[in-house]
């Protein structure tokens, strides 16, 4: 190769990288511009999170080793959600694929195989049997359903107050057969833009067994999660999980 070429051929070169290097700044300064002058698709509010409690301290947050005893039950559901007991002590438990399963015990308390009970077609989250034997199940996908003894499913309640119930979460039954229940994001599912966010968009529901009605009782809620009434049912929990915090919902006493 002649010196005339070799000079040809690095000349070329260094064209091509200047190009290439004109186009990436190009995009970078193209994406700066779209950053700068597009706007953002999320709105934040601003909130300071509580102290973070110790865990080396004396108290109920102290670091322990109770659960190093635990035994595996089952590994037939691959994202269980809640657990739940029949009158015989048999186990249940959803799965995000739709299915809720059972897991018998034995009389000296070890676990035998897991069987599909029943398929929602969704998400089952919470669940409870009531006082018929029916399994009562918050789906994420479904609303409110009833799993009957024979594995019937019968939608309860999908909508509130004209409006889908968009992402039932957990629930508790009184004794009386009413259900409290959480509707977790009026999102409609859990994203990253309503985390970002911090924002209020939960609620908890309530739906009487004898009217069949659903009712809203609070809204407004930090991703409304783990439900549960006290024991003299006079108030009702949920758990707001954006917020690590529990409120309080009156039923019945002075407030």
């Amino acid at each position: 190769m002649t010196s005339a070429s070799r000079k040809t051929n690095a000349s070329s070169r260094r064209k091509i990288i200047s190009r290439v290097g004109l186009s990436l700044l190009g995009l970078l300064v193209a994406g700066a511009l779209v950053f700068i002058i597009m706007p953002s698709p999320v709105e934040p509010v601003k909130w300071v999170a509580p102290t973070a409690p110790s865990f080396e301290a004396e108290g109920p947050w102290q670091q322990n080793d109770k659960l190093s005893s635990a035994q595996l039950v089952t590994d037939a559901p691959h994202f269980p959600e809640f657990i739940t007991f029949d009158k015989e002590g048999q186990l249940y438990t959803g799965d995000s694929d739709g299915k809720i399963y059972q897991v018998p015990f034995d009389a000296q308390g070890n676990p035998g195989p897991a069987v599909v009970y029943a398929d929602t077609q969704g998400t089952p989250n919470g669940m409870m049997f009531d006082a018929n034997g029916n399994l009562i199940v918050t789906d994420v996908q479904k609303g409110l359903l009833a799993v009957s003894q024979t594995g019937s499913i019968e939608v309860l309640a999908d909508s509130v107050d004209g409006e889908p119930i968009y992402l039932a979460n957990e629930l508790d039954i009184a004794k009386d057969g009413t259900i409290y229940f959480s509707d977790t994001s009026n999102y409609g599912k859990v994203t990253f833009k309503e985390m970002a966010e911090n924002k209020p968009h939960g609620r908890l529901l309530k739906y009487d067994p004898a009217t069949k009605q659903t009712s809203v009782l609070l809204e407004g809620l930090y991703f409304a999660n783990g439900i549960a009434l006290s024991a003299d049912e006079e108030y009702v929990l949920v758990a707001e999980s954006y917020r690590y915090q529990m409120t309080r919902y009156w039923l019945s006493g002075e407030k």
